[in-house]
């Protein structure tokens, strides 16, 4: 029988993964990179799908000069060398 922890989580980490993004993209939007990469950060961590689409969404157009952008592809496995965590 799952535990109670394991009950919330399943129940709450899928709501959080969407909730990081979102977060992320407001702050993107309103010019904040630090606080977007911290939640696209916990996005990743979180295993979020769309981030696939990381390259080509443009939301994600005022993070690209950033070489934090170019850290978290690698990182979530969208160039080379990068880990396909998604």
């Amino acid at each position: 029988m799952p535990s109670a922890r394991q009950l919330a989580l399943g129940i709450f980490v899928p709501s959080l993964r969407r909730v990081a993004a979102l977060i992320a993209s407001i702050y993107a939007g309103l010019g904040e990179k630090d606080a977007a990469f911290e939640w696209l950060n916990e996005a990743a961590e979180l295993r979020f799908g769309p981030l696939i689409y990381l390259k080509v969404n443009p939301i994600w157009d005022y993070l690209r000069s950033d070489p934090r952008f170019q850290g978290l592809l690698l990182r979530v496995g969208l160039v080379p060398g990068g880990a396909n965590k998604l």
